[in-house]
């Protein structure tokens, strides 16, 4: 058995189980339509009326690409992290992708990488902000604009409050409310268009031809995500089940995970083409307009303490340069990763190697593209620590400073 085990999971659900309940009642009845939550959602963001509410981001994704209608063969540059599944969509258009490095220490690509990245076969940038970092597009962008190519920004992870609606310079953004998403409505995204009404227009067209997505599907997808607070949030249960499960080599978070898919991968891209229920759109609603943003910054300062920790411990923590950062997800580096996750469950601690359906953008054959050795080198090191909002101060330090102990890194230099 453990010495000691810290009953928090790699993953937290950001919802209470009263907000789980209210859920759980808008999915049986609702008394708005969704042409009344709409614009009470889209006001949330922007008073120019150039919101759309999805199912998801990949539902916003589609719906894009579609109105570009851009020819088979194009290049789509993206940054070098993404889920598999957004760069599927970009293969299922017949389109290629092409990664840009990042930096580990910001989680950042530069406007010089994509600059070097442009042929005239390009026909947009998709950079993506992950792990909770959040930073100016204006370089990118000034680039985006001497080649006449949309910047498409992904901040599917980068929500914390109703005073941030993306970076102005980027002519979409997207956020996500998914299943293991801040303020999750257990599905549903936000994308913002900037500055093009014709291509607006042409969006919503094309996403008001969808059919609704049935209500008994939103309360199914409710009702499944009720083993994530369980096995995710419910503290005492992680604490007597997590010790038992491990030492006879069940692997339950691999099953839990899974079960926190929004949707199911390799699917048509007509699994995401349906508009949002009124239940959805009601709940989403609830979510965003109590969002207490001043709380959840507070918490996250809190995390920052950690990785100050880990940092001065010499643990790499992609990212820990990125002083403006909210935490749903923490990664750190290990050469021995493997031992790294051992030795951490061994010590009570909840590590994990595969909690995200993040992963590198690898680079298409061919002399033409160069691989993003940054980014590959983080995946093959990477494993998730338990270090969330939901994690007291107090423990957050103790896990933080048993990992530099346990992982006993060389100090930087």
């Amino acid at each position: 058995m453990f010495q000691k085990v810290y009953p928090y999971a790699c993953l937290s659900i950001d919802c209470t189980w009263a907000e789980w309940f209210r859920a759980m009642k808008r999915a049986i009845y609702t008394s708005e339509t969704s042409n009344q939550l709409k614009p009470k959602i889209s006001r949330l963001f922007s008073a120019e009326g150039n919101v759309i509410i999805t199912l998801c981001v990949r539902s916003a994704f589609d719906l894009y690409l579609q109105a570009l209608n851009l020819p088979i063969g194009t290049e789509i540059i993206m940054s070098a992290i993404n889920i598999p599944e957004m760069v599927r969509i970009v293969r299922k258009y017949g389109y290629i992708p092409v990664p840009v490095d990042i930096d580990i220490d910001t989680l950042q690509t530069t406007p010089e990488r994509v600059e070097a990245a442009i042929t005239k076969k390009t026909g947009l940038i998709i950079i993506a902000e992950t792990y909770g970092t959040r930073y100016s597009l204006a370089g990118i962008s000034k680039v985006a604009k001497k080649h006449g190519i949309p910047l498409f920004e992904d901040c599917a992870e980068g929500f914390c409050g109703r005073n941030f609606s993306g970076d102005p310079n980027a002519d979409i953004t997207v956020f996500s409310f998914g299943p293991i998403k801040t303020a999750t409505a257990f599905q549903g995204a936000v994308m913002i268009i900037r500055n093009n009404p014709q291509l607006l227009s042409q969006i919503k067209r094309i996403h008001q031809s969808y059919p609704v997505q049935p209500t008994k599907t939103y309360f199914k997808k409710v009702l499944k995500y009720s083993a994530g607070l369980i096995y995710l949030n419910w503290q005492g249960l992680n604490h007597v089940l997590r010790p038992p499960l491990m030492k006879i080599g069940f692997d339950y978070k691999k099953r839990v995970v899974g079960l926190m898919r929004g949707f199911p991968p390799g699917k048509g891209l007509e699994v995401y083409r349906y508009q949002p229920c009124a239940a959805m759109l009601s709940f989403m609603y609830r979510r965003l307009a109590i969002f207490n943003a001043e709380k959840f910054f507070k918490l996250n300062r809190g995390i920052q303490e950690g990785t100050d920790i880990l940092t001065a411990g010499g643990v790499t923590v992609p990212g820990y340069a990125q002083r403006d950062r909210t935490y749903w997800l923490y990664p750190i580096m290990a050469d021995e990763t493997l031992k790294a996750y051992k030795d951490l469950n061994k010590a009570g601690i909840d590590a994990y190697k595969g909690i995200s359906q993040l992963n590198c953008v690898e680079a298409p054959i061919g002399d033409s593209y160069t691989q993003p050795k940054n980014a590959i080198d983080m995946f093959e090191k990477l494993v998730y620590l338990p270090l969330h909002k939901d994690v007291p101060l107090k423990d957050i330090k103790k896990i933080c400073n048993k990992t530099v102990e346990l992982l006993n890194p060389k100090p930087k230099l």
